[in-house]
């Protein structure tokens, strides 16, 4: 004789609870930071809160005034903006189309070098085209508020063979104890140089 209960329609056997996975995505992005263990629910609901992108064109644009007071060059759509909790990013998309080219302003406190990390496993993530062999880079120096700035302007070819090319370098921060830095990777027939530099000239 079974040990097993018997079930019929007075007592059905229980549901399986499904597990969420609404939460997966904040994990991962967690993990990306390297931000420990979360103590409760409510830490997960808040940061979550923080964490959702606001992809609202206003929006966008407000962010990044906040975190460089730059002149944005046209073409380039307000994609998203994102409080990663230890830092504050905002992305455009060349021509609305992440595949034509990212521009991302990105505030961390640390360096330069955490900065340009956090914003290329973005790109990563939004854009199927940042990957670039890079062959022959020139550095330009920008006097703003006062104090030099380097930027590197490399050129190379994506996986496919086309033609691409990245900017980075850091920008003066809004806030004190902040580090901004900006990146842009275009294709080339979208690349505009006179007009990334007139942006990088334009902080106030």
């Amino acid at each position: 004789m079974s040990d097993d209960p018997e079930y019929d329609d007075d007592n059905p056997p229980p549901r399986a609870r499904k597990k969420s996975g609404g939460g997966k995505w904040l994990v991962i992005i967690l993990g990306i930071l390297g931000v420990g263990g979360l103590v409760c629910c409510g830490g997960v609901v808040y940061l979550g809160m923080q964490l959702a992108p606001n992809m609202t064109p206003a929006s966008v644009t407000k962010k990044a005034q906040e975190i460089a007071p730059i002149t944005i060059p046209e073409g380039w759509t307000p994609l998203m903006a994102m409080n990663l909790w230890v830092a504050e990013m905002v992305m455009y998309a060349a021509d609305g189309n992440p595949d034509n080219g990212m521009l991302m302003l990105i505030e961390v406190t640390g360096d330069q070098a955490q900065g340009k990390m956090m914003a290329e496993q973005q790109m990563q993530q939004q854009s199927k085209t940042q990957r670039m062999k890079v062959e022959e880079t020139t550095t330009k120096t920008f006097n703003l508020r006062g104090k030099d700035y380097s930027f590197e302007f490399a050129k190379g070819k994506s996986d496919s063979g086309e033609e691409m090319h990245m900017v980075t370098g850091e920008l003066p921060p809004s806030k004190p104890g902040k580090v901004v830095v900006l990146m842009i990777i275009q294709k080339g027939d979208k690349y505009d140089e006179e007009s990334i530099i007139e942006m990088i000239e334009s902080i106030k």
